[in-house]
């Protein structure tokens, strides 16, 4: 005797295989990005004494720096500013802030991406540091890269 739901069960079966057949592969496995990008950060303008850094975004757009700050320098004294921020769409906004040697400062970078998460290949814009204690402040220009 024959099984009636057989051909049922060969069908059902088939489905996984046939919707990976019909459907974008980089759509499956996330959309072809990956979860975090290492970019590197540089200063035009040579204002901080590291003029560049490393900064990790993760899908969604969350920026973050581990042990990589920009570095400036009072005196022989050393003060590291760490950022963090966020890229949404094209738009850039990082803050940061550091302290050392009885001087603080405060970090904003504003600027533009020349795509969306996983397709950009460069950023661009502008930065304004102000410090205490009566050093002023430092503006300039930026640009960031994937580190590759």
């Amino acid at each position: 005797m024959r099984h009636r739901g057989a051909p049922m069960l060969i069908v059902l079966a088939m489905l996984p295989v046939l919707a990976a057949a019909t459907c974008d592969p980089a759509s499956i496995l996330g959309g072809g990005v990956p979860t975090s990008q290492p970019w590197i950060i540089f200063d035009d303008e040579f204002n901080l004494a590291s003029p560049q850094s490393t900064a990790t975004i993760v899908k969604g757009g969350a920026i973050s720096q581990g042990s990589s700050h920009f570095r400036q320098f009072f005196g022989n004294c050393p003060m590291s500013i760490n950022l963090n921020g966020n890229w949404n769409g094209d738009i850039v906004r990082i803050t940061g802030s550091g302290s050392g040697c009885g001087v603080s400062a405060q970090a904003t970078f504003t600027g533009t991406a020349n795509g969306t998460y996983g397709k950009a290949t460069t950023m661009t814009g502008t930065y304004r540091i102000t410090y205490s204690a009566g050093y002023g402040s430092d503006a300039g220009n930026w640009h960031a890269s994937p580190a590759r």
